[in-house]
């Protein structure tokens, strides 16, 4: 596809390199239009590999999965509460090689994209 390229050649050229650690909040909307997907969940796909091919099995991915339900009384559970942040932070969230930090409102999932058999 000439447009992942095109986004991969972009993010090298702002410095994002094989092995990096890179912090993403993101809005999909450019995702959306970039890959022209018919899904948001197809938009973020996209965005997902441009920067899985573009760190490499040694970097790693970033985003913050933020939930404030916890500040209104309503139970946090690690495993399953979902980002209010993003579309995008709640896919890598769903990522079976991502890890998520143990924190009820401020959380983080980081994503090392080793190959796997569940690779999206």
């Amino acid at each position: 596809m000439e447009i992942k390229k095109s986004v991969i050649t972009a993010l090298n050229q702002i410095g994002v390199e094989a092995g990096d650690t890179v912090l993403v909040h993101s809005d999909s909307t450019l995702a959306m239009r970039l890959s022209k997907s018919a899904s948001w969940l197809e938009a973020n796909r996209f965005m997902q590999e441009c920067f899985e091919e573009t760190l490499g099995v040694q970097g790693t991915l970033i985003v913050p999965t933020f939930n404030y339900n916890f500040c209104k009384g309503k139970p946090y559970v690690h495993e399953s509460t979902p980002s209010q942040v993003g579309l995008f932070s709640e896919q890598v969230r769903k990522d079976p090689r991502a890890l998520r930090s143990f924190h009820p409102i401020f959380s983080f999932a980081s994503a090392i994209f080793v190959p796997s058999s569940n690779s999206i």
